[in-house]
């Protein structure tokens, strides 16, 4: 059984996405929340951050994935622009 899978994704999403971690990109564990003010921005940032993961191919699970949400459930919290 693999141990430390969940360490090793997250150290593979933070060496994909370097450049745009912890301003618009925030990687956790097994997800990651890709952030904006604005939807022109959010639009930019998430092509910004497809054409990055798109190197290595991972695989995204679409039932985990959500677009254009003002708030979000992460690990039993709400995430939003009010904070947690």
């Amino acid at each position: 059984m693999l141990k430390n899978v969940r360490a090793m994704y997250e150290q593979m999403v933070i060496a994909i996405v370097h450049d745009l971690i912890h301003n618009v990109i925030r990687p956790y564990v097994d997800n990651v929340i890709v952030k904006s003010h604005e939807l022109k921005d959010h639009i930019a940032t998430l092509r910004a951050f497809f054409y990055c993961i798109k190197k290595l191919k991972p695989r995204l699970n679409p039932q985990k994935c959500l677009f254009g949400a003002a708030s979000a459930k992460l690990l039993r919290f709400v995430i939003s622009d009010n904070g947690i």
